[in-house]
């Protein structure tokens, strides 16, 4: 009964959110899953370092899934590489254990977070939403 009662609110958090929270929370859970990631890495224990990892290639794939390739195909379209070679990334820290893959990857995924952060904060005080690459 609790799984149901908690996948019920998680449905209705994404359904109130719109397209630029989904993404801010989107780049948040990355960054945090690639922290623990690393922490699990470090420490030696592999389930925790797999399932984290695992959950971070799920968030780059809805973050590519979620490319506008219409609104601007060319920040799309680079993107999706930049996207592409984090996924990359962290199949070596899962089979390699490495923890500067993880590293790189958050070297990444942090400067997208503040910047969308920063768009979001300026679209909420002109009230305009913004559009996503």
């Amino acid at each position: 009964m609790h799984a149901y009662a908690l996948d019920s609110y998680r449905q209705h958090e994404e359904s109130t959110y719109d397209r630029t929270d989904l993404l801010l929370a989107l780049y948040e859970a990355l960054d945090q899953r690639l922290d623990w990631a690393w922490q699990a890495t470090n420490e030696g224990r592999t389930q925790d370092k797999l399932q984290h990892i695992r959950r971070a290639a799920d968030i780059v794939s809805q973050l590519i899934c979620a490319l506008d390739f219409d609104a601007d195909p060319d920040v799309a379209t680079k993107l999706a590489g930049l996207y592409s070679y984090m996924d990359g990334l962290l199949a070596d820290a899962m089979l390699y254990n490495d923890l500067s893959a993880i590293e790189t990857c958050r070297r990444l995924v942090q400067p997208l977070m503040k910047a969308w952060r920063v768009a979001v904060e300026q679209v909420r005080d002109s009230h305009e939403p913004p559009r996503a690459a």
